[in-house]
């Protein structure tokens, strides 16, 4: 899910409680005329200094954030080192499950976490300089400058999500058990969901400009900012409400979007139909404007403002697995 993360991206990227989710916050660029700008830097502009937040990526039960000056900053559950980020410059970050990977300015990757018995080998990236890394909940892909895609990970949980195809792409997104990718032309190609396939990998031929993929959902941005689902909607995950909106992030049962025009937060799903853990606050979205970006990971959502902060909400009421991912974020 995550993750993603960014300025006008989606990323997301989040990862459900027990299978995981990477922010999607994959993008194309910049989208020219439309005013959607999905540029892959999260620079939210010079609205935040540099100690403050440009990128942000939600992870299932973590969130991260880059600062102006390069160095991340982690929050939330820690259980497998997930959020305890190393020192360093990055250029860009994605939480996932129990991991987090970035790119550092030469475009090699370093993930780190993975210190429990869910360690298949999704913290472990190749060699090589990238332009774009995501974390899904078992596995992580990565994008060179050459358009090809390379995955690891996966382990005793592959269904198929790290035989990454062959061609030239322009963004990735990765999810729970499943990833996509935008070629040029804005076509999304999905692969993975093997045995659990809610419809999440049968991407519409709509072109967009930008991907998130949740735990059983996957949506597209296009250039117009309308935004399209398909995949699960038992919750109303894949139900999204007329934009149009400059980025989105799904997560395990909702999905959330800040409108184009006024930034203000909006999020669908969270139906719970008598199922526990659904409805956990995620879906409330404070009353803001000029939000930069926002990510959705298991039960709690998060959007980075204009000033470089970040709020989040949900996590519920007692709820077990609080670990203080909706506290809000500021430097």
């Amino acid at each position: 899910m995550r993750s993603l993360t960014l300025l006008w991206a989606l990323a997301c990227a989040s990862a459900p409680a027990d299978s995981g989710d990477a922010i999607d916050t994959a993008d194309t660029g910049d989208t020219g005329d439309t005013g959607i700008d999905t540029a892959d830097t999260g620079d939210t502009g010079d609205t935040a200094d540099a100690g403050g937040a440009t990128l942000l990526s939600v992870g299932d039960g973590h969130n991260c954030v880059l600062r102006g000056d390069g160095t991340a900053a982690c929050w939330g559950d820690d259980a497998a080192a997930q959020s305890s980020a190393p020192a360093g410059a990055w250029s860009t970050l994605e939480a996932g499950l129990w991991q987090t990977c970035a790119l550092d300015g030469a475009g090699a990757i370093t993930c780190w976490g993975c210190e429990n018995e869910w360690v298949l080998g999704q913290c472990e990236a190749p060699a090589g300089a990238y332009t774009q890394v995501v974390a899904g909940s078992y596995h992580g892909c990565a994008l060179d400058a050459a358009g090809a895609i390379t995955c690891w990970g996966c382990g005793d949980r592959d269904f198929g999500q790290c035989e990454a195809p062959a061609g030239a792409y322009a963004s990735i997104a990765a999810g729970t058990v499943h990833t996509c990718a935008l070629d040029p032309a804005g076509a999304a190609t999905c692969w993975g969901c093997q045995e659990v396939n809610s419809g999440e990998c049968d991407a519409p031929s709509t072109p967009f400009v930008a991907l998130t993929l949740g735990s059983a959902h996957s949506c597209g941005l296009d250039a117009s900012g309308g935004v399209t689902c398909w995949g699960r909607d038992t919750f109303g995950e894949s139900s999204p409400p007329p934009g149009p909106y400059q980025s989105v992030a799904a997560g395990q049962t909702s999905t959330c979007a800040v409108q184009a025009e006024s930034g203000a937060v909006v999020c669908w799903g969270c139906e719970a139909n008598g199922s526990p853990d659904i409805d956990l606050g995620q879906c409330l979205a404070p009353a803001v404007t000029g939000a930069r970006a926002v990510g959705s990971g298991t039960g709690h959502s998060c959007a980075l403002l204009a000033d470089g902060t970040v709020t989040c909400w949900g996590c519920g009421d007692d709820w077990d697995f609080d670990r203080g991912q909706c506290e809000s974020w500021a430097d």
